[in-house]
């Protein structure tokens, strides 16, 4: 399985910081498993990739 990540830095809209834009490449059943996984819990998919990551993130860090 190759994973590949792009990352666009935030964007300045309106005095408005947007978020870090990532394109990841991943197998079409995670892409499937995450979709219901969001639907069930009511968020988007982008949402719940986020929350992933970030729990992730603490997680690896001791948080």
């Amino acid at each position: 399985m190759t994973t590949q990540i792009f990352v666009k830095e935030p964007v300045d809209v309106g005095g408005k910081v947007q978020q870090a834009r990532i394109t990841a490449y991943i197998p079409h059943d995670v892409k499937e498993r995450l979709e219901k996984l969001a639907d069930s819990e009511d968020r988007t998919l982008s949402n719940l990739v986020s929350i992933i990551l970030k729990r992730y993130i603490e997680n690896s860090e001791g948080k």
